[in-house]
């Protein structure tokens, strides 16, 4: 898949044209159930599946927490993908995704 990545005014429109989804770092919530809805509209005005056009919401802060992830998938998102913090050791890093994974399932 192509996926565009960006926050720019145009990106929605190049994604329509020429890709298979979105990936906005940073973005609110409320601001991919804005860009769902254009993204809708610019893929049906180009004789697309407006369902083909995925929206990966990338770089979520370490704490983000199952609310918040569900509050992305429910404004039209299909993954949400979080930083791991900076670990020194692989024990270290396993131990911190762990974590993460378990602030998940809860």
């Amino acid at each position: 898949p192509i996926l565009l990545g960006g926050n720019a005014k145009n990106v929605l429109r190049r994604v329509a044209t020429y890709g298979d989804g979105w990936l906005p770092n940073r973005a609110t919530p409320g601001q991919i159930e804005e860009s769902r809805k254009i993204l809708d509209t610019l893929a049906a005005e180009r004789d697309r599946e407006p369902a083909s056009l995925t929206i990966s919401v990338f770089g979520q802060a370490t704490d983000t927490t199952r609310q918040q992830v569900d509050d992305f998938m429910n404004a039209g998102a299909i993954r949400v993908s979080s930083w791991a913090p900076h670990c020194e050791t692989e024990k270290e890093m396993e131990n911190e995704l762990e974590r993460m994974a378990e602030a998940m399932i809860r």
